[in-house]
């Protein structure tokens, strides 16, 4: 019998040129740059047969209804192909009318976002440079010398040049509002006292300018690319971003089934309104992600061969989501499934 079974074992390992009937719904994964094309090349070399490549139109896995399922998984279901060359995710729902193979990946889910320009023009990022309690302060002195060459003013006689017919509380404001604009005055024939003021106003003036001009170059200099938002429940409190993930996945079932009342929220307010217009390919999700406020929910794995082919700037939230195994599929039963285990 161990004769036996061995020979039956080496004989399976050579399928002698057979045809394997094989289905995809990802036709991009199978060439030699991805990992699933390039196991599958090996082992067309290491049992020798060749494939018969057909590319489900649906592009979808299916779903259950009445027991049957629909799109590829259905194909497999009904024996009309011997394998789906596509990483579906291993689910219990899927194993009831499918096999698996070993696993070839595991991974989590990542949302995609296009990466939010680093300096985007706004009147804020004048004074993003100096901290308010620092504006503050720099408001304070100007008031307060104001005031205190108004004051002077009264006392030791002249403190406003020449240039000021008034000598009011207002025209003091302008004079020092100009001093910390580094505009330049007159100051002969005003009283020592008045001087000294100004001088330490200049020196102040001057010191908060050097500051503020060398606070803004770093911020200019440095790239500081802020994300909008760092996880799902971000993206829901935003409010301005539309989520989607790839049509016929299991995604929408995660969020739906989802012990955490924020990600079934997001399925009620972010998927299900756009279920039926979710991409079509893994590609086009990210490609969509090019417009403003749209996020890509897919395999994190799976996103790292793409990402050079998209149009502009993508990055990762930081959060990641729903571990999950990825492998082929098989009917159930299947003996393609048990050689290629081996």
């Amino acid at each position: 019998m161990g004769s036996n079974r061995l020979s039956v074992f080496y004989r399976e390992r050579n399928l002698h040129g057979r045809t394997i009937r094989a289905v995809t719904i990802t036709p991009e994964d199978l060439n030699g740059t991805h990992t699933l094309g390039n196991i599958w090349q090996l082992l067309e070399e290491k049992l020798n047969f060749t494939t018969s490549l057909t590319v489900y139109s649906g592009r979808t896995w299916g779903r259950q209804k009445n027991g049957n399922w629909t799109g590829l998984i259905g194909v497999l279901q009904r024996g009309e192909a011997d394998v789906g060359l596509s990483t579906a995710l291993v689910t219990l729902e899927r194993s009831q009318a499918v096999d698996f193979s070993l696993p070839l990946l595991y991974s989590s889910f990542c949302v995609y976002i296009r990466e939010p320009g680093s300096l985007e023009m706004e009147w804020s990022n004048f004074v993003q440079p100096l901290s308010s309690s620092l504006w503050l302060a720099v408001a304070l002195c100007v008031l307060a010398s104001a005031a205190y060459v108004w004051l002077l003013g009264h006392v030791a006689g002249a403190c406003l040049p020449a240039a000021y017919e008034q000598h009011s509380l207002t025209n003091a404001f302008y004079l020092m509002f100009g001093v910390f604009c580094q505009q330049g005055h007159s100051l002969n024939g005003l009283h020592p006292a008045c001087r000294m003021v100004y001088l330490f106003a200049y020196l102040t003036a001057v010191v908060v300018y050097t500051a503020y001009c060398a606070a803004n170059i770093s911020f200019v200099a440095v790239d500081r690319t802020q994300l909008p938002f760092t996880d799902l429940a971000g993206l829901l409190a935003d409010g301005r971003y539309r989520l989607t993930t790839l049509s016929g996945s299991d995604v929408p079932t995660l969020f739906k089934t989802s012990a955490e009342p924020v990600l079934r929220t997001i399925y009620k307010k972010l998927i299900k309104p756009n279920e039926a217009s979710l991409p079509k390919t893994q590609e086009d999700g990210l490609q969509e992600t090019c417009m403003k406020h749209t996020a890509f929910m897919m395999p994190c794995q799976s996103a790292k061969a793409l990402l050079s082919k998209i149009h502009c700037s993508t990055l990762a939230l930081p959060s990641r989501y729903f571990r999950v195994v990825g492998a082929m599929v098989f009917p159930k039963n299947s003996t393609h499934r048990r050689i290629i285990n081996q």
